[in-house]
């Protein structure tokens, strides 16, 4: 799909040059390498995240071409300078969504405990998500809290903040009051849609043997600024579990939103932005019918 390639290329090069991530997205020969001869390869040149991709449809490169998209990142995690997910590079971001279809998660995750309401991911990511929990430490596994969410449940959720924001800072005007919004509620509003609107974002925690969550909070409550994951003052047991946490989940290629420790994504809008590539592979989903409440 030459257009494909051509577009991928323009947008890269203007994402460019509005931020400072230091990436590479491109199309590369293998000269008969496999996966772990090219990753060693791209890791001597300084690379810490490198993925290989089949196809500009974010396909994984599985050794059969003569050539792979390669995605690779000296940062691990974090496109955007300052870790966050500004609206306006969200809304640059291209979405090239081919239908990667939603899979029940409390059948496709048989090591992760669900409690979400709409208990659905896109194929993929119900893939890593299970794979991230299996890496957990005996007796330990991964709750999903909320995987897939309606549009109209995202625009309730969002607007109810919204209010209560003008409630409590009946000085600030609407522009902060959209920005601190966007910290815990992406706006449905915008091009992109909010990650869990996509399929690709899932908010969750570990369990211990007992089946209770553990310690991520102590000693405060989770409110701003100890929602960051590498909040100051928690408790070495809160530090200690959050910090399993992002490795756990970063290890399987999810990426943490900066402002919720149990929040992760992959291939939606604010991944991209994160991950600092232009390119993201979910947009808004249907959810399958179910006799739930949206």
């Amino acid at each position: 799909m030459p257009e494909v390639e051509t577009a991928s290329r323009r947008l890269t090069e203007r994402f460019n040059a509005t931020s400072t991530t230091d990436y590479v997205l491109e199309r590369v020969p293998t000269r008969g390498r496999n996966r772990e001869q090219l990753l060693e390869v791209w890791q001597r040149r300084g690379y810490r995240f490198v993925e290989f991709y089949a196809d500009w449809q974010g396909n994984w490169w599985d050794g059969a071409s003569n050539d792979a998209i390669v995605f690779a990142r000296r940062d691990w995690s974090r496109g955007c300078p300052t870790g966050r997910e500004p609206l306006s590079l969200v809304d640059r971001v291209w979405l090239r969504d081919y239908g990667e279809p939603l899979v029940d998660v409390r059948l496709a995750c048989p090591r992760v405990h669900v409690s979400a309401r709409l208990p659905y991911l896109r194929e993929r990511v119900a893939a890593m998500l299970d794979t991230a929990s299996s890496r957990l430490p005996r007796g330990l596994k991964l709750e999903a809290r909320t995987c897939l969410r309606t549009l109209a449940r995202q625009r309730r959720g969002y607007e109810k903040y919204l209010r209560r924001l003008r409630q409590a800072h009946p000085s600030w005007p609407e522009s902060i009051l959209r920005r601190e919004s966007y910290r815990f509620y992406h706006p449905p509003d915008h091009r992109i849609a909010p990650g869990h609107c996509t399929g690709g974002a899932v908010d969750v925690l570990i369990l211990g043997s007992d089946g209770q969550p553990l310690d991520f909070d102590s000693p405060f409550e989770r409110v701003m600024p100890h929602c960051r994951p590498y909040a100051p003052g928690l408790s070495e047991v809160a530090r200690r579990n959050r910090d399993l946490l992002i490795n756990t989940m970063e290890a399987a290629r999810f990426s943490n939103c900066v402002d919720e420790w149990w929040h992760y994504s992959y291939g939606d809008g604010p991944w991209a932005v994160r991950m600092g590539v232009p390119i993201c592979w979910y947009g808004l989903v249907e959810a399958p019918k179910t006799k739930r409440r949206a």
